[in-house]
């Protein structure tokens, strides 16, 4: 357990550039019959941001955020093990923060790693954000209070 913790704390320094130590999230043998990792409740995760490596061997990062009053939880993760594409679900709420249908780009992995540093960050059209409205807005870690307006 511990080396998969410390494999997980590489994997969030390399690809999100996190400087945060974010709590590990043990999923255990829990896999979607679909292949994607996905959490259904929002109660499931307790924490804002966690991360962790499945069954398969693919980290991921899930992290709660509000938007415009709207919260969100998301679920960014390694497609297939040892590479580097991700992409994101997220049926624990309506919408998801970013477009990844085509993968994770370098802009977003930056985003979602100053926002995981920093706690908030301004979406740009450049991010590819789902909602277009969102475009200028910042989006903050959801810590428990819905920010309306900051």
């Amino acid at each position: 357990m511990e080396q998969l913790k410390q494999k997980a704390i590489l994997y969030s320094k390399y690809f999100f550039n996190c400087q945060k130590i974010i709590p590990y999230h043990d999923i255990g043998n829990a896999l979607n019959p679909t292949g994607i990792l996905d959490f259904l409740k929002w109660e499931e995760i307790k924490e804002p941001v966690v991360h962790g490596i499945d069954i398969l061997d693919r980290y991921f990062i899930v992290i709660k955020m509000i938007i415009n009053g709207e919260r969100i939880m998301e679920t960014f993760f390694q497609r297939y093990p040892d590479s580097e594409y991700f992409i994101s679900c997220g049926n624990a709420t309506c919408s998801l923060l970013l477009d990844t249908y085509e993968g994770i780009d370098k802009l977003q992995f930056k985003l979602i790693g100053n926002l995981i540093n920093n706690g908030e960050v301004v979406i740009k059209e450049d991010h590819r954000p789902n909602n277009h409205s969102w475009i200028g807005k910042y989006v903050y870690i959801y810590d428990g209070e819905d920010i309306l307006i900051r």
